[in-house]
């Protein structure tokens, strides 16, 4: 059963990519905007790389954010796994109320279980958006085994 989202709710966005995946993701950040309203706090967490164009560079000015929070996987394991940890307690203390995946990858359903886990972990109870395309959605191929235009 799903949960109510509260009016004013602290909404977080998970958001994977650089600059391209960060211009396609505007017309969902504006839906969430519309959506949620003035009232409801929306923060990104997105992935950070030194040296690229990161989505907050590209999306401070637009207004359709309240906060940023980065994160990064590179490194030696001990030190993902410190950040994890890190991230971890910096979303716990986020106290969100939902948390949706605007993700553009394709990514397995394992994949999107694991990370839809790990933010019920950090106290997130509701998840939108953490669902896997089947690869004939992405990729249509005709009965020969050819790529479709979409």
């Amino acid at each position: 059963m799903k949960e109510n989202i509260p009016k004013a709710a602290r909404v977080l966005v998970h958001h994977i990519g650089s600059l391209g995946d960060t211009l396609v993701t505007i017309p969902a950040l504006e839906a969430l905007r519309r959506h949620f309203g003035k009232e409801s706090r929306i923060d990104l967490l997105h992935s950070f790389t030194p040296g690229r164009v990161g989505a907050e560079s590209v999306l401070e000015t637009t207004g359709l954010l309240d906060g940023y929070v980065p994160y990064s996987a590179e490194g030696t394991h001990p030190q993902r796994i410190a950040s994890l940890l890190r991230l971890w307690w910096k979303l716990a203390r986020g106290h969100y109320d939902v948390v949706v995946s605007v993700v553009h990858t394709r990514r397995s359903a394992l994949s999107f279980a694991r990370e839809k886990l790990f933010f019920r972990l950090c106290g997130i109870r509701q998840a939108i958006g953490f669902s896997a395309f089947p690869d004939s959605t992405l990729s249509p191929r005709d009965q020969d085994g050819w790529p479709q235009a979409v």
